[in-house]
């Protein structure tokens, strides 16, 4: 992971999905893996983690996809 300071957003890369889907791509697991080892590393931090989908459904279908991805483990 790139060094960061206290409050400043480090961007993931590729972490997408398919439309209509909420589970993870297979293609973005090394991107997360990258967090998940930083957060290993140091075990203090905290982190937010924001998301949005496109516009391509109504604003309640868009809603529960978030929802459904914002709990996908």
């Amino acid at each position: 992971m790139e060094e960061t300071d206290c409050g400043k957003a480090i961007r993931l890369q590729n972490i997408h999905y398919n439309l209509d889907i909420y589970f993870i791509r297979d293609d973005a697991k090394p991107e997360l893996n990258r967090l998940v080892q930083f957060l290993k590393d140091n075990p203090g931090v905290s982190v937010e983690l924001s998301s949005h989908t496109d516009s391509r459904a109504s604003d309640s279908y868009n809603m529960t996809l978030s929802q459904n991805r914002a709990m996908q483990r």
